[in-house]
């Protein structure tokens, strides 16, 4: 009968009752150990989405993390590996996005369009995103160009159209008998 010790408290355990991870020699002296294993693990490999302030990809993901708020999502909840991997995604199919194209198109189906992206708060709210680019671009550069047109436009001296002095003329016409 050969014994372990339990890597998560260090007690001496029977190797044949020992909990272990499928293809790994690590062992445990009980579910709870090797679970608790397992998450301190899982946060170590996970990825670090977090965004310097001021970068676009900042701007995308404080829109993101809006659209939770207004959801009553706390921090916690928010799938931020999906949505970096997501945006990761996105970006390395189609090379000339970037993401600030990700945060117009996010910013007009949600301001412009006023579409719910959380009415499932199962799905994300970048699915649609490869759908409304085009449309979103389009709106962005038509909306540039209006008020480029604004501000070049420019007013000629005002004109005083001077209204001469009339009597009003009586509208009914008088009846004598």
């Amino acid at each position: 009968m050969a014994t372990v010790k339990c890597r998560y408290c260090g007690k001496e355990i029977d190797r044949d009752e020992a909990y272990h991870n499928e293809g790994q020699k690590i062992y445990y002296c009980s579910l709870l150990h090797l679970n608790s294993a397992n998450q301190k693990r899982l946060k170590k490999e996970q990825k670090n989405f977090k965004s310097i302030k001021g970068t676009d990809r900042r701007q995308a993901t404080d829109l993101l993390q809006q659209l939770y708020y207004d959801k009553c999502v706390d921090d916690a909840r928010i799938p931020w590996d999906l949505l970096g991997a997501q945006m990761k995604n996105m970006l390395d199919e189609h090379k000339d996005w970037n993401y600030n194209t990700i945060y117009g198109t996010l910013w007009y189906m949600t301001k412009v369009k006023e579409m719910d992206l959380l009415s499932d708060l199962s799905s994300s709210p970048l699915n649609l995103v490869p759908y409304y680019v085009m449309e979103a671009r389009d709106y962005i550069e038509e909306t540039k160009h209006i008020n480029e047109l604004a501000n070049a436009f420019e007013l000629s001296d005002p004109v005083v159209v001077k209204a001469t002095n009339r009597k009003p003329k009586n509208k009914f016409k008088k009846i004598t008998f």
